[in-house]
């Protein structure tokens, strides 16, 4: 039963003896080995899989459309051991080439290897008397992973572990770095994967995730073995690092990552960090813009190698090109520095509010903004009064919130610095606002959209515009439900997590360049995801990450928003929340004093037309008659 195969060096020839000559009826294991012009590896991989010291084995090479010399390796080693059975197709990608395989499986388990890898000699002896000793319906193995000279472990078991609860089956399947998606290290019952029809998305890159949570949610039982791996081989030509499929790369991540997160969401899942599997192709946002520019990384000029660290810092170095690169750049070097933008350079000196401040005098009696900072207000104020309309005509509840509130509470009115208003709502009133002005709205040219620009991609939420002056808006930030109440401490932590996530959520936008809907739809599941299933009575709320938040707290007490009151505001009256002092406190401090720094309106120096002008005029003259 023993197999020597010496391999001659155009691969044309194979030397066979003691091939096994006899088809195996009952195989304990069908091993699917996707090939697609892999001749440099398909010698080595092959040789590892024929020499298993489990001989009960069925061999299912799925040839993918392969133009290289790969078809005559796989003839050679097919015409020799009668455990290979040779399928044939036109190049599908290897998700349909793996499905190839499990269809045609009639082992009793299932093994993935692709053919530029290579395995243990008792690979699969160990993982399948491992498997049936413990009834799992997975078993588990380390994955070696070489890269040119180098050899790390990206899964490595200390010890024989077992899981059966959704969460430690994810964990125990996962690497160093969270991501739980490999295939190839492992063996999985046949009847699992036919039974729950578990195949592998096609004609699609990263096909394995959610293939993985799926065939992870259905199993019952998952072992781990420490004493063998397999040996994931990183070629330099392999599709994943082609840079002429980038643009599919992406699209793709952002299919199968809609995938993972329908089924878990589907399946009250609670995978640990939903965005893991984008976390190795993240890149700083501002380096990501250069990417083929510095085509060079081990040398400068020819002359001297550089190390991979001082390299990248050459690279953003050079890539500098304004003022808000050179902003970026310091904070990642691990300082930070504040540059005026340069319209502000020489008008900051102006602003009165600098000596009021430098002069000790009472914040709460500062006079109102002036100029076209004081236009902008009140027109703004304008659109706010439809917002309060809309929202009585259709039963719907919002507050003024962030620097409205605390406008409201130590001015009466605006912050003289600040132009726009900040109004919160609770999310299913929330998701109900645009439908509720284009119902409702009296003016037809203020409405309630989405807001979402490529400048900001990870932003998305709702704001209160006017068709003809794009410096007219009201934000509405969404309030989430979170279904638990928790300490200051814990509520700490947790924010911690959800803007880990939201971290996560905006450097995947702006790496894969998302479309509108794209981010909106992964935004949902994501936000679905953080929170609890089941709501408790009166439980904390926290903010939706739909907009990404400064404050190192994103939660509030139900009581601090609930019952709403109301408060006036530019002398009219508004709904406000119940308690303001707790919740200003929580965001500003000692929110009654000045700021450390006095900012500007977003607008205050805009070029406005003439028609934006009008506009704003118009706005003031009618809510003034």
């Amino acid at each position: 039963m023993g197999i020597r195969l010496e391999q001659a060096y155009d691969h044309s020839e194979l030397i066979i003896q003691d091939a096994v000559k006899e088809e195996i009826l009952n195989p304990k294991v069908s091993v699917i080995i996707p090939v697609y012009n892999t001749e440099k590896y398909l010698f080595k991989c092959l040789m590892s899989v024929v020499q298993q010291t489990l001989k009960e084995i069925e061999i299912i090479i799925v040839n993918d459309g392969s133009t290289d010399n790969s078809n005559k390796i796989i003839k050679n080693f097919a015409d020799n051991d009668s455990r290979i059975k040779v399928i044939k197709q036109k190049n599908q990608k290897q998700g349909a080439a793996r499905n190839s395989g499990i269809k045609a499986a009639i082992g009793e388990y299932i093994g993935f290897i692709d053919s530029d890898d290579y395995i243990d000699p008792d690979f699969f002896e160990k993982l399948y008397l491992e498997a049936s000793k413990n009834d799992a319906d997975i078993a588990c193995v380390n994955i070696l992973k070489h890269k040119g000279e180098y050899k790390k472990y990206n899964v490595k078991y200390a010890k024989k572990l077992r899981a059966v609860e959704i969460n430690k089956k994810i964990k125990l399947c996962s690497d160093k770095k969270g991501r739980f998606f490999y295939c190839m290290n492992k063996i999985y019952k046949t009847s699992v994967l036919k039974g729950n029809k578990i195949f592998f998305p096609e004609n699609c890159l990263h096909e394995d995730v959610p293939f993985a949570i799926k065939v992870i949610y259905f199993s019952k039982r998952i072992i781990s073995l420490p004493d063998i791996a397999y040996h994931y081989v990183q070629r330099p030509d392999s599709t994943c690092k082609s840079k002429d499929i980038r643009e599919k790369r992406g699209k793709d991540r952002i299919f199968v990552y809609k995938e993972m997160q329908n089924f878990a969401y589907e399946h009250s899942i609670e995978l640990p960090e939903r965005m893991n599997y984008y976390r190795s192709y993240w890149r700083n946002p501002f380096i990501k813009t250069f990417v083929g520019l510095y085509k060079v990384k081990s040398s400068l000029f020819g002359l001297i190698t550089i190390p991979d660290f001082i390299f990248t810092v050459l690279r953003n170095i050079l890539s500098i090109k304004s003022i808000s690169a050179i902003r970026l750049q310091i904070r990642i070097f691990g300082a930070k520095i504040n540059i005026a933008k340069p319209h502000c350079w020489f008008k900051r000196i102006k602003t009165p509010y600098l000596e009021y401040k430098k002069n000790n005098i009472n914040i709460t009696t500062l006079p109102k903004a002036t100029g076209q900072i004081r236009g902008i207000q009140l027109a703004n104020l304008a659109l706010l009064k439809e917002l309060d309309y809309v929202c009585r005509q259709n039963n719907l509840q919002y507050w003024l919130d962030g620097g409205t509130l605390l406008g409201a509470i130590r001015h009466r009115g605006y912050i003289p610095w600040d132009d726009d208003i900040d109004t919160g709502m609770a999310r299913p009133d929330y998701e109900k606002i645009i439908e509720a002005f284009k119902k409702s709205s009296r003016n037809p040219d203020i409405y309630a959209d989405y807001h979402w620009n490529k400048n900001a991609p990870s932003h998305y939420f709702i704001k209160i515009k006017h068709k003809k002056c794009p410096y007219l808006f009201v934000d509405i930030f969404p309030f989430d439900t979170y279904g638990e109440k928790l300490s200051d401490t814990e509520q700490i932590e947790k924010t911690k997590e959800i803007k880990a996530i939201r971290n996560k959520f905006k450097k995947c936008c702006e790496y894969h360049n998302l479309e509108k809907e794209d981010v909106g739809h992964i935004l949902y599941n994501t936000q679905k995801n953080i929170l609890k299933k089941s709501a408790t009575e009166h439980s904390d709320f926290v903010w939706g990450i739909d907009f990404n938040h400064s404050w190192k707290n994103w939660f509030t007490r139900y009581d601090v928003l609930f019952p709403l009151k109301t408060i006036e505001f530019e002398g009219m009256i508004f709904p406000c929340i119940n308690n303001p002092d707790a919740y200003l406190k929580r965001l500003y401090g000692g929110y009654m004093n000045y700021p450390r720094k006095i900012g500007f309106g977003h607008s205050m120096y805009s070029n406005l037309n003439k028609e934006e002008k009008r506009i704003i005029g118009e706005l003031i003259n009618r809510e003034h008659k």
